[in-house]
């Protein structure tokens, strides 16, 4: 180390003019010197802080955003999922409905329709001409189980021609004003028959065109 001298001189105060500052004053500045470094420290200490709870007020902030958009996407999800349910639901329920409406509708038409099929085909059997029917009729089920002229055959007076011309030489034919066209009664000494080619008509288109059995839609 270097070695040093410290000097100490005696020295007088000399003032310039008149004024001269007390003890008093001198103290005073000296405590408002004082204050004012407090306000100072005081000031940036609540700066300090005002900025801390700012910078914590934005991570908070953040922290919330953050968490309100993940909450807002979740939701979003289950709005999603909802919303798909609910569509699913009522294309079901809606698809029901229809099916429910469509055998309703078909149920109620059924009788309609079937009466109309079995108004065309009688219209239409009333359009042909019966004696083929009866002579086919007739033949398939008498003439090739009894022996000729054993039988006798009643028809109409409309049909008697025909019937007369299919069945010479192997039945009696005769016309009876009780018979209607497409009827026709058989007999012989161990039997009497009736053939009503309407009433088996009526009876195929019965077997034909049945009324539908109810059904419960969805059961």
């Amino acid at each position: 180390m270097n070695p040093f001298v410290v000097e100490v001189k005696a020295c007088t105060v000399q003032g310039d003019g008149t004024k001269w500052v007390s003890k008093a004053e001198l103290t005073q500045a000296i405590s408002l010197t004082s204050l004012e470094q407090a306000v100072r420290n005081r000031s940036a200490e609540i700066i300090r802080k005002a900025r801390k709870q700012r910078d914590m007020s934005r991570v908070h902030a953040k922290h919330v955003l953050l968490q309100a958009q993940e909450e807002a996407e979740a939701m979003k999800g289950k709005w999603q999922k909802e919303a798909k349910e609910e569509a699913m639901s009522q294309v079901l329920e809606w698809h029901f409905d229809e099916m429910q409406w469509t055998h309703a509708v078909m149920d109620n038409l059924h009788a309609s329709i079937s009466e109309k099929i079995k108004h065309v085909l009688t219209a239409w059997t009333l359009d042909q001409e019966l004696s083929p029917f009866m002579i086919k009729r007739l033949s398939d089920q008498v003439c090739e189980r009894v022996g000729m002229n054993t039988v006798s055959l009643m028809v109409s007076t409309d049909d008697y021609e025909a019937m007369a011309g299919a069945f010479a030489g192997r039945m009696n034919v005769e016309a009876s004003p009780n018979l209607l066209s497409g009827q026709a009664e058989l007999s012989s000494a161990t039997l009497t028959a009736r053939v009503d080619l309407a009433e088996e008509l009526e009876c195929l288109l019965e077997a034909f065109i049945g009324q539908p059995a109810v059904k419960n839609v969805g059961t």
